[in-house]
């Protein structure tokens, strides 16, 4: 037996409380993978019965047949913040520490995109645990997206974000005010984040819809899925109509 060798996946339950929480994970990340953004891969399974989202890690590689681990940093962890203070983390400061530890523009707009596709997509976790980079001696790059779930489809409304758009904390605030905001705040063009928020709402639905039709399904979880997707639908019709009056 080898002590202490990598993992391949990760095997993650449904948290209790939400309705088809590891499916609704999956079909998450799925979504956002076919809008073009980089997320780690993910299938849906059952365990004796008990729902799991199972993640392919991506913080791995593999050279002449044995497997590596590269180092990776959530944004607590490179932002030097405490675990418990996950939500206080805001956008600035992760792109402020991704330029001072030298990544790219590009890994900068990758972030953008994922904090736009968070929020159109209703998901309320995407805290500063939830973001990764990896690092290498030549790069750092942002990891693929993990743990995006959507808030749609609850009993209970879960409509806040973890991290401010511009000053807006919840998902049906955000106008195009708080995206130039934000854009500028991040030293950023404000005209390409409205284009960019506007694209994700035309994606992120029918990709929604193709994840699911991906799944073998049960009636009733399927239902509930298209429900969700329903929401999802409306949340970006909404946006899109706010971002063609301003």
């Amino acid at each position: 037996m080898v002590l202490n060798e990598a993992t391949t996946h990760i095997v993650k339950p449904g948290v209790l409380g939400l309705r088809s929480q590891a499916l609704t994970e999956h079909v998450s990340m799925r979504a956002l993978q076919l809008t073009g953004l980089s997320v780690a891969n993910s299938h849906f399974e059952r365990f004796a019965g008990e729902p799991a989202i199972v993640v392919e890690r991506y913080d791995r590689y593999r050279y002449e047949g044995v497997l590596y681990r590269v180092h990776q940093e959530d944004l607590c962890q490179a932002t030097s913040t405490l675990p418990r203070y996950k939500y206080n983390v805001t956008a600035k400061q992760v792109v402020d520490t991704l330029r001072a530890g030298g990544a790219d523009e590009v890994e900068v707009g990758k972030f953008v995109q994922a904090v736009l596709a968070n929020w159109l997509i209703g998901a309320p976790d995407a805290h500063a645990k939830n973001y990764s980079v990896l690092l290498t001696p030549e790069w750092v790059q942002l990891a693929p997206l993990y743990d995006v779930a959507t808030g749609f489809g609850q009993e209970e409304e879960r409509h806040k974000m973890a991290m401010e758009i511009g000053g807006a904390s919840t998902i049906h605030e955000v106008a195009s005010r708080h995206l130039e905001a934000f854009a500028s705040d991040l030293g950023l063009d404000p005209s390409a984040v409205l284009i960019s928020a506007d694209v994700f709402a035309q994606l992120i639905p029918a990709a929604f819809a193709q994840a699911i039709s991906e799944l073998d399904l049960p009636s009733a979880d399927r239902s509930h899925l298209e429900q969700i997707n329903a929401e999802i639908t409306q949340h970006c019709e909404r946006v899109r109509n706010k971002l063609a009056a301003a």
